[in-house]
């Protein structure tokens, strides 16, 4: 399975399931070097602009966001 789809896959998991995932993914990553995760950031960066330059993504205003968070912490 390549990373499109894995990805793809992932993001039609409930969220909870998608925090869980995440965050393994994350501390999969405390063995790289500076340099190996400034290069998996920026890829990462460059994939998600591709995307929101195709519209391929919605966005969502920060203020929607916050609003989210706000709202989830009380």
């Amino acid at each position: 399975m390549d990373r499109e789809t894995i990805e793809r896959e992932a993001l039609n998991l409930p969220s909870e399931d998608r925090a869980k995932l995440a965050h393994e993914l994350l501390e999969s990553l405390d063995g790289l070097s500076p340099k190996q995760l400034d290069e998996a950031w920026l890829d990462k960066s460059e994939r998600r602009l591709k995307e929101i330059d195709a519209g391929a993504v919605a966005l969502i205003p920060a203020e929607d966001v916050l609003r989210k968070a706000r709202a989830l912490l009380r």
